[in-house]
């Protein structure tokens, strides 16, 4: 499933979403394949905001479908390689 990660400090990237566990049709976990652009960014993130944890907490677009949902999500883990796991924290609808 193709989606768009927003970074904390608004850079945006594509990236595979993959293991969705579901509930409603809505993503509550699994796994992104990010860019070496993306966990470049994160590290910078982590750096200017203070703490991985911080740099964890984004935004994640997925056509879900054919529909877009917007999802807030925290990662299970820094994200220093290209596959990091995933919590969905709140949902809502682009469109």
């Amino acid at each position: 499933m193709n989606g768009t990660i927003n970074l904390k400090s608004g850079f945006m990237y594509d990236v595979t979403a993959s293991n969705l566990k579901m509930a409603d049709n809505i993503p509550m976990s699994g796994t992104l394949k990010l860019n070496d652009n993306a966990i470049s960014q994160f590290s910078k993130d982590a750096s200017e905001f203070g703490s991985w944890k911080s740099a964890m907490e984004l935004k994640l677009t997925l056509d879900i479908n054919g529909s877009y949902h917007d999802l807030e999500i925290l990662l299970n883990e820094p994200p220093i390689n290209s596959a990091v796991s995933f919590q969905t924290v709140s949902v809502g609808s682009a469109a």
